[in-house]
């Protein structure tokens, strides 16, 4: 399969609009159209299916995504490396914003003064993060499971014990430890239906016997501290997150510690910055 192609199946894998792949490739929709289907019968592999207006990759597409990202960013280096340019390429992490905040900074740092390699950033959940490392959009990624991934390599970075965060004037606020059992009725901040952390307190709240009291749904860390600041309810962070000078943290030890993993695939797929992103990510870990 030629270059061209696969840069032209990636170009199409990311955007799954052929209208939009064309203009980046600059070339014509019929064109690309015509190439898309020479790649899928030189394969003998249906790419794509398309659900209204909708176009998914098949698992043979996603397969071909990856190896397309990974070649071209292969050669890339190379024809860097040739001239004597060093890695050109971006280097890929993908996690959640609450990571890059509280989280990721001095590794992130670290990277950057040892290295020249661009540095892109993907904000996504966790869903998303396994997403982007198993389709090839992220080289890296930092997230929260319960465990190490079963395919991807995966590097415990730290484990963060849960926070409930009040206002000041709260009369939970000068407690330094609670019981599940003491939130019942405690009306709270929580991220909306379908969430990872959503799914960890309701399963929780159950295994306690305790209401889960929803005064207001909102997403990321740092919205739900806002609307804490202002008096909407209490919430339920990772003890990892800065608090607003208005609030207090009081640890709760019923919950799981969240398990931050820093994840990759095999180390003999990644180029050498992708390799050292990982490295300083591992070492900042360590060292908290």
């Amino acid at each position: 399969m030629s270059t061209e192609e696969l840069e032209a199946f990636q170009v199409f894998a990311e955007t799954l609009n052929f209208t939009k792949a064309a203009e980046r490739l600059a070339i014509s929709q019929p064109a690309l159209h015509v190439k898309i289907q020479k790649i899928s019968k030189d394969l003998g592999q249906t790419l794509y299916t398309k659900n209204g207006r909708n176009l998914h990759l098949t698992t043979q597409g996603i397969q071909l995504a990856k190896y397309a990202r990974e070649s071209l960013r292969r050669e890339a280096d190379f024809r860097s490396a040739l001239r004597g340019q060093g890695t050109s390429q971006p280097v890929t992490l993908s996690a959640g914003a609450g990571a890059y905040l509280y989280l990721l900074g001095p590794a992130l740092r670290e990277f950057r003064q040892s290295c020249g390699a661009p540095l892109h950033l993907l904000t996504a959940d966790r869903s998303q993060t396994l997403d982007d490392l198993t389709t090839g959009r992220a080289q890296v990624g930092v997230t929260v499971l319960p465990s190490p991934h079963p395919t991807l390599s995966s590097t415990r970075l730290r484990s963060i014990p849960s926070t409930l965060v009040v206002p000041k004037e709260h009369p939970l606020a000068r407690k330094k430890k609670l019981s599940l059992e003491s939130l019942a009725g405690l009306p709270l901040i929580v991220p909306s239906k379908g969430k990872p952390f959503r799914e960890v307190l309701e399963s929780f709240f159950s295994k306690y016997d305790v209401p889960l009291n929803v005064s207001m749904e909102a997403n990321g860390w740092e919205l739900m501290l806002h609307f804490t600041a202002l008096g909407f309810g209490a919430t339920i962070v990772n003890g990892c997150c800065r608090l607003p000078r208005e609030c207090r943290g009081i640890e709760l030890p019923d919950l799981p510690k969240a398990q931050y993993f820093v994840l990759s695939q095999k180390e003999n797929f990644l180029s050498e910055s992708a390799l050292l992103l990982k490295g300083c990510l591992i070492r900042q870990g360590k060292r908290d």
